[in-house]
């Protein structure tokens, strides 16, 4: 993933890569990390196709554990980005 392709300012660079340090962000990442590690415990134990109720769908859920990887590894991949900056500096 490249962190530059979804913040559009440094500003926003800044922001998502010191996420891990403000407690309210850090508290919604959490709660992004445990929701995603209930829905994997989900298929691993019950994984099925529902065409009734696509919320229950397995696809749904893979899509929805993809989005929140996406939000949980934003601010490492911005953190690392900027590091490498860093270096490149120096």
């Amino acid at each position: 993933m490249n962190p530059k392709d979804y913040l559009p300012s440094n500003d926003d660079f800044n922001a998502v890569a010191s996420a891990y340090e403000i407690r309210a962000a850090k508290s919604l990442l959490k709660a992004a990390e445990i929701r995603r590690n209930k829905e994997r415990d989900n298929i691993e134990l019950n994984p099925k196709r529902d065409d009734e109720n696509l919320k229950n769908d397995i696809v749904y859920k893979l899509g929805l554990i993809a989005g929140l990887n996406f939000i949980i590894d934003l601010p490492r991949e911005a953190k690392k980005h900027i590091h490498n900056l860093e270096g490149d500096l120096k």
